[in-house]
Parts: C-alpha cells; structure tokens; sequence
C-alpha cells in the first residue's frame, strides 16, 4: 500500500483500521455519528481540513487524509488503534479504557494473540 509507506505506517494497520471502520466500503456513511468512507473520517474534522463529501466518498482522498491523519496521532500518543476512534484527547484522557477497546477492536478481526499489553 503506497499511501502506508508514504506515511511510514504499517498496512496491515490500515487494512485493519479498514476493515473495523467501514467493511472497506468507500463509500459507507454513519448516519449517528456522521463518518465518511473507508476510515470513516468525522464530518467536523473533514471540515476542519477542508475536505468535501467528494473526497470522503472517494477512496483514494479518504485513504491519503485518514493515513496522513493517524501518523499525526501516532506522534503524539502509543495507541495508534484506539486514538483513531477515541482522539487525541480521549486517547491521553482515558488510558485505560483505550487499552481495553484496543484489545476488543484486535478480537474483533481475530488478531488479539493475548498479550497483556495490547498490541
């Protein structure tokens, strides 16, 4: 995956981010929680990178924003998973729970070998 490597990051991650995220549907759409696409970016934080529905929907624009955005996370906390769905700020705020739903996100595609750590 040329986007992974442009990004330095691992894309088994991002298959799995994928696969957890929106089934690799480019273009799936939650309604609740108002996320687009593969990775299932949030509308405000589209907005807040200029991104329209176009690009959401696309796979390839969605790809690029949502890899480009994790490596950003992964800077700034260890939980590259669950900062993904809980944030930066919920990822430092609740340290244990995101360990907990790391675990439950890794079981969830059968990738949980039992470490006591996580991942």
């Amino acid at each position: 995956m040329k986007i992974a490597a442009k990004y330095n990051e691992d894309p088994i991650l991002i298959t799995q981010i994928i696969i957890l995220e929106s089934r690799g549907k480019a273009n799936a759409y939650n309604s609740k929680t108002q996320d687009y696409g593969l990775m299932q970016i949030h509308k405000s934080t589209a907005e807040g990178l200029g991104l329209g529905e176009k690009c959401l929907f696309d796979w390839h624009c969605n790809l690029e924003h949502g890899v480009k955005m994790l490596s950003n996370m992964r800077k700034q906390v260890d939980f590259k998973r669950c900062s993904w769905n809980t944030g930066i700020k919920g990822t430092k705020k609740y340290p244990k729970f995101v360990k907990n739903t790391n675990k439950y996100s890794l079981i969830s595609v059968g990738l949980f070998k039992g470490d006591k750590d996580g991942i």
